[in-house]
């Protein structure tokens, strides 16, 4: 117990008069957009695992694979808490950059839609899939280093912000807060990005904060390395090694880009209740350099379909059998909304071809379970032939 000369009760002087400085905090200050992505029920999930090796593994390829997206987008990574990573754009200190803040949303977006891909990694190590959110704020921050390790990190209002509107997120989705809402609506991003007040959150002041989700209006569902070859070419470009050689980021893009060929321009929906043949079947296109996107839920699916426009997808593959709204259903959906789209079925049912019959769909549309890559490959190129 110290007393209020500062040392201790038997008279000895406090080790803090004489502790040195651990932690420099500089005296300035700046404004970024902060963001924060965390895991979803990651403690239930490691619980179920028990090996501590795999448990490590789980969180490596999450956190790995994300900041790898991050700082193609050059984001920089402040720290990681625990199932969490925090970083932030330096380039966004200047709020009229207009620049630094489309790349900062793109970066967003591309992190969500790469989930995918990273519960891919986990599949084949045998691991569960992982879910996870993200937040995002702008506004001050202090700057502070460990004079120790050398690394930086930062604190303020802004930090704490975008751990208390988190949870506001829907799993596999992003929440912005005002003042990054704000912004972005002064540089004119809104008319890119659709954004919804999703609630008033409370921080202890006289009033609510705003706090507002983030759905992608234009810009496709890509992996991030799709939605940085469209970043590079407007970006200086940076070096980096393909192939034994030092080339520019933006050549390898555009070599990458030529490489993928028309496929690549292929977008497909793949809707099945069964996440591990979502994964599979993801992986046989992608292998093939189509743009996927996977859905277990139909109706989310549909509301999808319905932002993204009645051209977008070349090819829907849907299951039969599902919960809540079943593959005949959304089949019915998808066509009142666009005549022309193509759709096959995939279904292990005996009895699937009896069950369309009386849809505009004949035997050459229906995929039955199981499937070998090359059938699966094969009958989708035949169908979009």
């Amino acid at each position: 117990m110290l007393d209020t000369a500062g040392g201790s009760e038997d008279g000895e002087p406090s080790p803090f008069n004489h502790a040195p400085n651990e932690i420099s905090i500089a005296n300035r200050s700046e404004n970024y957009c902060i963001c924060l992505i965390d895991m979803v029920g990651s403690s239930k999930v490691t619980a179920h695992i028990g090996d501590s090796r795999k448990v490590g593994l789980y969180y490596s390829i999450f956190l790995n694979g994300a900041s790898t997206i991050v700082m193609k987008f050059g984001g920089r990574i402040i720290k990681n808490v625990g199932d969490s990573l925090i970083f932030y754009f330096p380039e966004t200190s200047d709020s009229a950059n207009r620049a630094a803040f489309e790349v900062a949303l793109r970066c967003l977006v591309a992190l969500i839609a790469e989930r995918s891909a990273i519960n891919e990694k986990l599949q084949l190590s045998d691991l569960p899939q992982i879910s996870y959110r993200l937040s995002a704020d702008y506004g001050k921050v202090q700057i502070a280093s460990s004079n120790t390790s050398g690394r930086e990190d930062l604190f303020g209002s802004t930090m704490n912000i975008i751990a208390k509107i988190k949870p506001l997120a829907e799993p596999n989705s992003l929440v912005i807060g005002d003042d990054l809402y704000r912004v972005i609506t002064s540089l004119s991003l809104n008319e890119e990005y659709h954004f919804r007040e999703t609630t008033a959150f409370a921080l202890g002041f006289k009033f609510s904060y705003p706090v507002y989700s983030l759905r992608d209006r234009t810009v496709r569902r890509q992996s991030a390395l799709g939605a940085a070859a469209t970043l590079f070419k407007r970006t200086k470009p940076s070096l980096t090694q393909v192939e034994g050689r030092s080339v520019s980021t933006y050549d390898s893009m555009q070599e990458m880009e030529t490489r993928d060929g028309e496929n690549h321009l292929r977008n497909i929906m793949i809707v099945d209740d069964n996440e591990d043949m979502l994964l599979t079947f993801k992986a046989f296109l992608s292998s093939e350099q189509y743009s996927v996107d996977t859905f277990s839920d139909a109706e989310m699916a549909l509301e999808h379909f319905e932002r993204q426009g009645p051209c977008y997808y070349h090819l829907c593959i849907l299951d039969i059998r599902m919960p809540y709204m079943n593959g005949l259903q959304l089949y019915q959906k998808l066509k009142s909304i666009s005549h022309d789209v193509r759709i096959m079925f995939v279904s292990a049912l005996d009895a699937a071809e009896e069950l369309v019959s009386l849809l505009e769909i004949n035997s050459m549309d229906i995929m039955r379970k199981p499937l070998s890559k090359e059938q699966f490959v094969r009958c989708v190129k035949e169908h979009l032939a």
